[in-house]
């Protein structure tokens, strides 16, 4: 698929200060993180520069996009994070570069603060709600909690953004478990905390693992429509995005105003991902696909080419998983929106990406909420039904 983006998920550290027990990196049963560097290296970031800068060049790519992620990226000290900001700022000078990190905000301090405004880096952070629902799962080693901590860094970020154009306010990203109130969560992000881009995931799973606790797909919808309900409570000002992808598909009907903070998926973006000592690997999303996953090549950034290594079949054949309907998916109403479903949520050992996603009901749930909410609204009823097949009766 032609793209003109590239986002490189860097792994600067592949140890983390703390012990998420649900975290799918250290405990999904893949331990080859145990293998590599605990911090990447000083040339090995140089190898990568010179691996991105001559990829860029070999395939037309004009924007890229370093997220510095883990593990914990902040375990690799501040010093030695602007030595690689200042490497791929002088290596990728000819191209659009930006710099993220993703973290869980324990070791934000000034230091980092002043970093992060020199470079432009925006920050995403690890939280899973309010003090009791984040400190059930997101824990340190030692067993003890870490919602103070991560709200402190949080505002701290917070601060450092306000008035700056060149940096943005911080994004969230929240695990969903089933047994939360997520109109409660939801609220507790964006009003108490004063988040505006709010990311719900859901939990690492595919078919042959199954739903954490045996809970129904339909619970997930029922989140889901909590979520959406909140944010409309909340004067739907919130980027979100579940709520983005569904509302930016149906923006597309009629010039009826609806919430213009829709941003859906961007086109045109590839993901690589590069490991501490510089191996290439594919998103860490197919993790759960571990087996298919491991199965796939992992070169060296100093033995390889970008070129070649998107010359895989491995990235064709998952552009046409995506592309393609699963079997079960083709009479569905809601096909066009969903495509299926997260590609990660679709495997089993069995059919590959062949199924539709196993929280399938659950989509479906959230799909048909929020359709009645906008009919009942003022939304086109036909002109839904004719965005979604052309036929039949969605809602």
């Amino acid at each position: 698929m032609p793209f003109d983006t590239l986002q490189v998920i860097l792994k600067v550290s592949e140890r983390c200060n703390l012990a998420c027990t649900y975290c799918y990196y250290f405990y999904a049963g893949d331990d080859t993180y145990a293998k590599r560097p605990p911090v990447m290296k000083e040339s090995t970031a140089e190898e990568v520069a010179d691996f991105l800068n001559q990829g860029v060049r070999d395939l037309g790519i004009s924007r890229v996009l370093i997220a510095f992620h883990g593990g914990e990226p902040l375990l690799l000290k501040p010093e030695r994070f602007r030595f690689f900001c200042d490497i791929f700022r002088r290596k990728l000078n000819h191209v659009q570069l930006g710099f993220q990190v993703q973290t869980n905000a324990v070791l934000i301090n000034d230091e980092w603060i002043a970093t992060f405004q020199e470079y432009e880096v925006n920050v995403g952070i690890s939280i899973d709600g309010g003090e009791q629902e984040n400190d059930k799962f997101r824990i340190a080693n030692n067993g003890k909690g870490s919602y103070n901590e991560v709200v402190a860094g949080l505002r701290k970020v917070q601060a450092a953004t306000q008035g700056v154009r060149a940096l943005s306010a911080p994004s969230t990203i929240s695990v969903i478990n089933a047994a939360f109130d997520y109109r409660k969560i939801f609220k507790h992000l964006h009003e108490d905390l004063g988040v505006e881009q709010i990311s719900f995931l859901f939990p690492d799973v595919q078919h042959d693992t199954g739903l954490p606790f045996n809970t129904p797909a339909e619970r997930y919808g029922e989140i889901l429509c909590q979520i959406f309900d909140a944010w409309i409570e909340t004067g739907a000002q919130a980027k979100v995005r579940q709520i983005d992808r569904l509302l930016s598909f149906f923006q597309q009907i009629n010039e009826v105003s609806i919430p213009s903070n829709s941003s859906g998926q961007g086109l045109g973006t590839q993901i690589i991902v590069v490991q501490s000592d510089g191996e290439l690997s594919l998103d860490d999303s197919y993790m759960v696909a571990l087996e298919w996953r491991q199965s796939q090549k992992t070169p060296h950034v100093a033995q390889t080419s970008l070129e070649t290594y998107l010359a895989q079949p491995v990235f064709a054949d998952i552009d046409a998983y995506r592309a393609k309907l699963p079997s079960t998916c083709k009479s569905c109403c809601w096909s066009r929106v969903c495509r299926g479903g997260d590609l990660e949520n679709r495997y089993s050992k069995l059919n590959g990406f062949d199924n539709p996603s196993v929280f399938c009901d659950g989509l479906k749930k959230f799909y048909t909420h929020v359709t009645k909410y906008l009919i009942a609204n003022g939304y086109s009823r036909f002109e839904i039904e004719r965005r979604l097949l052309g036929k039949g009766t969605a809602v």
